[in-house]
């Protein structure tokens, strides 16, 4: 850091290596009177985020701006029609981008000076028809890619990826069928960096797509057009990902989970977090899967964190239909005492809780129970005696 008699400038260097207009309300109101281009020019991380409704503006977010001559392509649209000058915004020297909330198709004219950009977060788009494929060409130092469901194209983005020398961390949201996966397995050696992926993706284009990226060290797969079968066709695809940490399978059609189902993943040796959710109530069948079976599957592993969100049990596991599950979580503790977070469902008592008995829990950090029949104070106290080791 630079140092000076005042502490003037290193205090303004330092402040605009990021910048969120949701904690600094005069940073909108661009004009050089206020804020000096020079001073943008240190901006890495930004944030522009806009309001859902025009009514939910703070009071002191400014009512008009004035756009400078020749600069209109650098103007994003709030939803009540007002527009925010960001012209002094796109340096070079920017790296970290995150928009919610805006509304311009000439704002990837201005986004695409930036060829510097690591990271592009969009999201919440009133403007379904913009088209963020010349990014990808014109940052070659891209890294993170999230998008949500309003931005158009992202089959053509994804194919565009598979190129892309640096990418490791991709998010999307539109569905992912066969053919466009062929298209961005077609290219030569592609995905060589990807890391991270997260897709809605169609079940017939999931064996090919995994087949391609073993090095992936984080999974989110929201599956669709998927059956039963198609479960442990998905586990052992999965379970040939030897690099594999994080696991997320959303399932959004009627299937039934077995032992067998979950058997596979445990020939990932660096899996450390399990999430399974369904997408809507009762889809997942796990009748056939019993608490024993979930004990034998957890406890040659070394799990940090398991998520399980799903509402249809087997009758005599976790508590369903009213019977108590507490005896069921004691033994997933000792079965996996490396678990640091856990949400499961289930009806839980305290009352026949043993807390002169040592934690179930030894490393636990974070622990969701959908439902738990008593709701006093004494009850969570004490859930949190048996359950955490830090009491």
């Amino acid at each position: 850091m630079k140092t000076c008699k005042t502490f003037k400038d290193p205090a303004i260097n330092v402040h605009w290596k990021k910048f969120n207009n949701q904690r600094f309300k005069n940073l909108l109101d661009m004009n050089d009177k206020k804020i000096k281009a020079s001073y943008m020019t240190h901006a890495r991380d930004i944030a522009i985020k806009f309001s859902g409704y025009w009514y939910d503006l703070p009071d002191w977010f400014p009512s008009s701006t004035t756009q400078p001559k020749n600069e209109y392509y650098n103007a994003c649209t709030r939803r009540d029609g007002k527009g925010i000058n960001i012209s002094h915004l796109m340096t070079p020297k920017l790296r970290s981008l995150e928009l919610v909330g805006f509304n311009t198709r000439h704002f990837i004219l201005a986004l695409c000076q930036v060829t510097g950009l690591e990271t592009l977060r969009v999201k919440h788009l009133s403007d379904s028809n913009m088209d963020f494929l010349p990014i990808v060409s014109c940052s070659p130092t891209l890294k993170t890619l999230e998008f949500d469901d309003r931005v158009r194209g992202q089959d053509s983005i994804f194919i565009a990826h598979a190129q892309h020398p640096c990418i490791a961390d991709v998010a999307l949201t539109d569905a992912l069928d066969l053919d466009i996966v062929t298209n961005a397995l077609a290219k030569p050696e592609p995905f060589t960096s990807l890391r991270c992926l997260n897709v809605v993706i169609r079940f017939a284009a999931v064996d090919d797509l995994l087949f391609a990226l073993p090095q992936l060290k984080s999974l989110t797969m929201h599956i669709y057009d998927i059956d039963t079968q198609g479960i442990q066709s998905t586990t052992n695809k999965i379970s040939k990902l030897a690099r594999l940490q994080d696991l997320t399978l959303i399932i959004n059609r009627p299937v039934s989970i077995s032992a067998s189902s979950l058997t596979p993943l445990q020939r990932l040796p660096r899996l450390t977090k399990l999430y399974l959710e369904e997408e809507i109530p009762n889809n997942i069948d796990m009748s056939h899967l019993t608490e024993n079976d979930l004990i034998f599957f957890l406890i040659d592993m070394h799990l940090q964190h398991l998520y399980i969100r799903l509402s249809f049990l087997n009758d005599s596991f976790l508590g369903h239909r009213g019977i108590d599950a507490t005896t069921s979580l004691n033994r997933i503790g000792r079965a996996c005492h490396t678990l640091q977070a856990l949400e499961l469902p289930g009806d839980y008592s305290t009352e026949a809780l043993d807390t002169t008995s040592p934690p179930s829990f030894p490393n636990l950090e974070y622990l969701d129970l959908q439902r738990i029949k008593e709701s006093r104070y004494l009850s969570l106290r004490k859930i949190r005696n048996v359950c955490f080791a830090c009491r």
